[in-house]
């Protein structure tokens, strides 16, 4: 992933005027960028693809864990119309957890998403990057040199959108590197992390207790009484 992402940066930011500039035969050189471009679209197409069949399994797990969580409440229902207050009360706390699960994988979902985005504009980039390198080898050919000055003025805009759109790739990174890191180095935090998690579970408890409170006050459904057999 980060030997692609150099390839990507490097390609994406390459200015196709300088490299004409420097080169001694540019030809040759445009020719070589245009096809280490192809062979990079290629390969970012394809994890395209696979992140987009990726995303459609994350969507749909994170709706199924959210049905499940929601299907908690009226199980607890169940229970309090039974006289069940420990069982009732077991189903909310399974709820509870089981909607953590469901926000977890929503978050998921969107930075799948937010990856998506970026490497569909990575991609534009780079067939724009494509196409000015093939109109420069066609121009070449023609030995035409009409209309240079708005071509690199046109080139270096485009160099510095891609050069901010790596950019916010590299934080991407930078994010996903801190998170490791942090995973990495949770004992050092257990302290606060242990304290955070029982304040929330006493919040949680709060709910639970006035959701129960609530079912208590509602009249529950009496059951029709069985017929006792003759």
């Amino acid at each position: 992933m980060i030997h692609i992402a150099v390839r990507v940066r490097d390609l994406a930011t390459s200015n196709i005027t300088t490299l004409v500039n420097k080169s001694s035969n540019p030809t040759r050189s445009l020719g070589l960028l245009r096809s280490q471009i192809e062979e990079t679209l290629i390969e970012l197409t394809g994890d395209l693809t696979k992140a987009k069949r990726h995303l459609e399994r994350a969507e749909a797990h994170a709706a199924t864990l959210s049905n499940q969580a929601a299907e908690w409440t009226s199980k607890a229902k169940v229970a309090m119309d039974h006289g069940r207050e420990d069982l009732a009360r077991s189903a909310l706390i399974a709820r509870e957890a089981g909607e953590t699960k469901a926000e977890a994988a929503r978050k998921d979902v969107a930075e799948m998403e937010a990856n998506i985005e970026e490497l569909e504009g990575v991609i534009v980039q780079l067939e724009a990057k494509r196409k000015d390198a093939i109109d420069q080898i066609a121009q070449r050919a023609a030995h035409s040199q009409s209309g240079q000055g708005g071509t690199a003025s046109a080139a270096n805009d485009a160099d510095s959108k891609a050069a901010r759109r790596m950019d916010r790739i590299d934080a991407l990174e930078r994010r996903v590197a801190m998170r490791d890191e942090a995973i990495d180095n949770k004992d050092e935090t257990q302290t606060e992390a242990d304290i955070e998690a029982e304040i929330a579970g006493l919040a949680r408890d709060s709910k639970i207790d006035a959701e129960l409170a609530a079912m208590k006050a509602s009249p529950a459904k009496k059951r029709a009484p069985s017929k006792k057999a003759k």
